[in-house]
């Protein structure tokens, strides 16, 4: 998951967009980004469950109670999603923090299952988070800011029976959330992805009804619990508060078999699941595939000079150490065109001059798999 210290701020006043806010998981975040100041707007298909959806959250008291609002938007219609994105952020300005959690689950045997049931899946769960980042991702990219979280499931890490529909549709969200952090790397825009294990929610409620026989003897085999919605949305906002990539969940198990499967992303728990004999790969490219992801960016966005800046993914600058009174670095250079690097070069610029405490510090958080989030 990474390291860092909380942010309780981090929500105030920011503006969050949730997808299927209008019950469980979704209206679960929506109170808890409520209570950090946010200014809420919550996405759904219904407008009834919408209403009563916002009426729950204006009446919650709280010491530091934000703002919300209604969203009606079906994610599955791209045209629809990138209208309504762009009434609200006309109505209420940028949008800060997008969270997609809409989706649902349809339990079936793969043999007996039709497969307009996995199309309808796969257009919910997966191309209804891809509309959405689609309309959304292009703004955060121009401010160089923002926060997108994917909200994928705990059977995107162990698919289990009777889910061959829906597993897969999250393993996508998955597989999204890894690219797109490694493609805006160079930018201020922060990729999150959260795997909530089995919640107490109206869909959950629905998936009992319909689940084949062997569904329930697998998932207690597995040793999984259900927890409330609010517990998984605590966990979740608590982890963005900290920055981390992958967010925790209430299932201290789940969390464990995240670290395992991290891949070459920044794996949770790095110690304690090297600890219990998981191997989990480097949270760092490694070279040759750090090479090509760099070439990569320089072809896409050649009018940053990539070459010219010495930056890598991580947006740091490396360099070997060296001696600085060598004679042939006394030699002057020019200062580059700021105009030409920066997409905003009047706003302030901060400059972090290492030392051998901030290196220990660097290489400690390394190892706790927080060095890239």
């Amino acid at each position: 998951m990474g390291g860092g210290l909380s942010r309780e701020d981090y929500l105030a006043g920011k503006h969050v967009l949730i997808t299927g806010g209008s019950e469980g998981i979704g209206l679960a975040l929506g109170k808890e980004c409520y209570k950090r100041s946010a200014k809420v707007a919550l996405m759904a298909r219904t407008a009834s469950k919408l209403d009563a959806a916002v009426a729950e959250l204006q009446a919650i008291q709280a010491k530091r109670a934000g703002s919300v609002r209604s969203c009606p938007a079906d994610v599955t219609q791209a045209d629809q999603v990138a209208q309504a994105i762009a009434s609200l952020q006309q109505q209420t300005g940028s949008i800060d923090v997008v969270i997609c959690c809409a989706g649902r689950a349809e339990p079936g045997l793969f043999l007996e299952q039709d497969t307009s049931v996995a199309t309808r899946t796969m257009q919910l769960n997966y191309f209804g988070t891809h509309n959405v980042i689609k309309a959304v991702l292009p703004q955060m990219v121009q401010h160089n800011s923002g926060h997108v979280v994917l909200i994928s499931s705990g059977v995107a890490l162990a698919g289990i029976l009777g889910y061959s529909s829906y597993a897969p549709s999250k393993m996508a969200v998955r597989g999204l959330a890894d690219i797109l952090r490694h493609e805006l790397c160079w930018t201020n825009v922060k990729i999150s992805i959260g795997y909530p294990p089995d919640t107490d929610t109206p869909g959950f409620e629905a998936e009992q009804k319909i689940k084949p026989p062997g569904c329930e003897e697998c998932t207690r085999a597995m040793g999984s619990s259900v927890s409330s919605a609010q517990q998984v949305a605590s966990h979740i906002v608590q982890s963005m508060e900290k920055g981390h990539y992958h967010l925790a969940s209430p299932d201290f198990g789940q969390n464990l078999l995240m670290g395992s499967l991290a891949g070459i992303s920044p794996p949770p728990y790095l110690l304690l699941t090297s600890l219990l004999g998981h191997k989990p790969t480097i949270s760092a490219l490694p070279s040759s595939q750090e090479i090509l992801v760099r070439e990569a960016h320089k072809a896409a966005w050649p009018e940053v000079n990539l070459d010219a800046l010495e930056v890598t993914k991580v947006g740091r600058r490396v360099r070997q150490h060296v001696n600085p009174f060598k004679e042939e670095l006394q030699v002057p250079i020019q200062p580059p065109n700021w105009g030409q690097i920066f997409h905003r070069p009047t706003l302030p610029l901060t400059v972090d001059i290492g030392c051998g405490l901030r290196l220990r510090i660097d290489m400690m958080q390394a190892l706790e798999g927080s060095f890239l989030q």
